[in-house]
């Protein structure tokens, strides 16, 4: 976890990168720490999954049906977590899959820090 303190707010926000097997616990953790901002970066839900998740792979793949419902499961607990977390949630550089997230372009999240 990365945290900086934002001068005009003086508001500590936090930039967490993770795998969807640590998501749910950072989720977790975002109740205890309302002063900060959650930001889900790069993660898109759909059927391609991008090299970077996988090291050993050069190029974005289809995902297999195990991959595709394990993305399916994070977006239905994120999107049933948003109305309990009483932190602001970002995805960044992500393409638009539901009106109960906010979003940013990877140009408006650096112009944050």
């Amino acid at each position: 976890m990365v945290q900086s303190t934002t001068p005009e707010t003086d508001k500590i926000t936090a930039s967490i990168s993770f795998g969807l097997t640590l998501f749910p616990p950072t989720l977790i953790i975002s109740f205890l720490l309302p002063q900060q901002e959650l930001y889900l970066i790069g993660m898109d839900f759909d059927d391609i999954v991008g090299n970077y998740s996988k090291p050993n792979r050069e190029k974005n793949y289809l995902a297999d049906p195990i991959k595709l419902k394990k993305l399916q499961y994070a977006l239905q607990i994120i999107e049933w977590l948003i109305p309990k977390v009483k932190i602001p949630i970002y995805l960044i550089n992500t393409k638009p899959i539901s009106d109960k997230f906010n979003y940013l372009t990877l140009e408006a999240f650096k112009e944050r820090f």
